[in-house]
């Protein structure tokens, strides 16, 4: 979709292919398949937007993950107890790790059982207060992530012909 959109000039469904890129792994093994039919120039400006969008998420969910920027506000009320002297749970700051390194993950179902997997390690034990959490506050991580994702999405939104 990419070569074929950059072939005719057509920018925007060209950035809208490479942003699909994002949703999978992106590997010469994932792609060995489609090495014939990618011709070359458009596989490097695949790469060079992937290794670009990683560079700048994960700058991004950095300074997110700060308490005084915007991750406070989407915790709200929540105050887990794995956390620590941290106000960040870990694995909130886990999941959101691994979503600079590989963006596939952004999705809400890795969010959901990044949740769930918190939930079960923790509330066999009864310590953490996120057992009885309000569906709102996942709700409105899930939100702000989103936000900051799409942020650095519009960054790199210039691909060349």
């Amino acid at each position: 979709m990419y070569s074929l959109a950059q072939k005719y000039g057509f920018r925007e469904e060209a950035l809208q292919a490479a942003q699909t890129i994002l949703k999978h792994p992106m590997s010469i093994a994932d792609l060995e398949d489609k090495l014939g039919m990618i011709p070359g120039t458009a596989l490097y400006e695949l790469w060079n937007y992937y290794v670009e969008v990683r560079a700048i998420l994960a700058s991004d969910l950095k300074e997110f993950m700060t308490p005084a920027t915007g991750i406070s506000g989407a915790l709200g009320s929540l105050r887990c107890s794995a956390s620590g002297s941290s106000q960040i749970p870990p694995w909130l700051c886990n999941y959101i790790t691994s979503i600079g390194n590989t963006p596939h993950l952004f999705n809400l179902v890795e969010f959901n059982m990044a949740v769930a997997r918190h939930m079960r390690d923790e509330g066999n034990n009864y310590r953490c207060a996120c057992v009885s959490v309000s569906t709102q506050i996942p709700l409105n991580i899930w939100e702000a992530l989103a936000s900051v994702i799409h942020g650095s999405l519009k960054k790199v939104s210039v691909i060349e012909v």
